[in-house]
């Protein structure tokens, strides 16, 4: 549009050339919606025709890292960095700016002179900069586009009664995303955790997610240089436990009780990472660790990370 009207200033295109430019990108605007929303639909269709044991697992050789807000960036993208590293994976940082909003050319151009400065061993880096009717539409259209395999989102400030579980475009994201999310509540630098503190209540997920899990945890758990404290059903003592003896991880390990917040916040320390993991729909996510979450936010002095898995 702005290259036209200078064109059509300076002479060189006509009033009708602009009027049609005017008119293709209105169709376009209005189109576009329409044609992912019914196409989508027959992709969500296909993935419902997938077989039972097709499930979505922890994958992050390409790790979308959602950094709109410049106060969580920096936190967020190493934790990414460490996950992308263990596996030689790509870092997408994207920035999304709403419609109509002026983008921070400044900001921008830091975040990428900072993220392709940043050493990056066995990690390949791309910058993205989107702009969208919403930031969280933004963020799960290029989720799409550049074919990501796990987004990794900040967890704002306390939510208003006007807001939903997470907080609205955390929520959006969150049940619309056909990717593993890591919603992630960091008070300080990724490296500054002195250990990592996992719960698992695991009756919803598969022995493959449960091993991801495991996986997941181990590469934070090492390259953080810290011990592991787990906190897991009853049922599956044994099994995690037999997991992370092969992991040659310094852990401990105790049963997970019904009060889990409450457990929780009395062993967690300002030092601790804490890491845990549900799946699927709204529904589900409540009946399997329900407000907990919001509520170890709330009361527990420690960082947290929510795994939160599709249901595909």
């Amino acid at each position: 549009m702005a290259a036209t009207l200078v064109g059509v200033e300076l002479g060189l295109l006509d009033q009708d050339i602009f009027n049609g430019v005017v008119i293709m990108i209105l169709i376009t605007c209005v189109a576009s919606p329409l044609i992912v929303e019914r196409f989508g639909a027959g992709l969500l269709k296909e993935s419902a025709a997938l077989p039972k044991d097709h499930e979505a697992r922890l994958d992050f050789r390409r790790i979308l890292v959602s950094v709109s807000n410049p106060a969580k960036k920096e936190s967020l993208t190493n934790l990414a960095e460490i996950l992308a590293n263990n596996v030689e994976g790509t870092l997408l940082p994207l920035y999304v700016t709403r419609l109509g909003d002026s983008p921070n050319a400044a900001e921008l151009r830091t975040n990428r002179s900072r993220a392709q400065m940043h050493p990056k061993r066995r990690t390949s880096l791309f910058p993205l900069h989107r702009v969208d009717q919403s930031i969280a539409s933004g963020i799960l259209s290029e989720v799409i586009e550049n074919h990501v395999n796990t987004i990794v989102i900040g967890w704002g400030q306390k939510r208003n009664v006007t807001e939903a579980m997470l907080g609205r475009i955390l929520d959006y994201v969150v049940w619309n995303t056909p990717v593993p999310a890591l919603v992630c509540k960091l008070t300080k630098p990724i490296m500054a955790h002195r250990r990592v503190l996992l719960i698992l209540r695991l009756h919803l997920l598969s022995e493959r997610q449960r091993t991801d899990i495991i996986e997941t945890v181990t590469v934070i758990t090492r390259a953080l240089g810290s011990p592991l404290f787990a906190l897991v059903d009853k049922e599956y003592l044994e099994e995690i436990e037999a997991a992370l003896l092969a992991s040659n991880l310094l852990y401990t390990i105790e049963q997970l009780r019904q009060d889990v917040t409450r457990q929780v916040v009395q062993v967690a320390q300002p030092f601790d990472l804490i890491v845990m993991a549900t799946l699927g729909a709204r529904q589900r996510f409540q009946s399997s660790l329900g407000r907990v979450p919001e509520q170890i936010v709330d009361q527990a002095p420690a960082s947290t990370i929510v795994i939160r898995y599709p249901l595909i």
